[in-house]
């Protein structure tokens, strides 16, 4: 009888072994879909940041030409307001 439970002892083992490897993978897995995540939302914050350097430096330089459009049609006004 001894024998038996060795033997049923011993699956018992194989069973507990085989149950912490299948958790071992399964957190592997969760951790490479967690590393996966991070990387995906370092690129999108990257990309964020890009988008509003791009957006702000648009707005910048259509204000600054807006502005020397401005001045120079106020400089033609006042020339030629001077000349009439």
């Amino acid at each position: 009888m001894s024998d038996a439970f060795a033997l049923h002892d011993c699956s018992n083992n194989m069973a507990i072994t085989g149950r912490r490897s299948q958790a071992v993978d399964l957190m592997e897995g969760i951790a490479s879909i967690c590393e996966l995540l991070r990387k995906v939302w370092q690129m999108f914050v990257t990309f964020s940041e890009l988008l509003q350097c791009v957006v702000w430096h648009h707005w910048h330089v259509s204000r600054v030409q807006s502005a020397s459009s401005h001045r120079s049609t106020t400089t033609v006004c006042t020339a030629n307001s001077l000349h009439v």
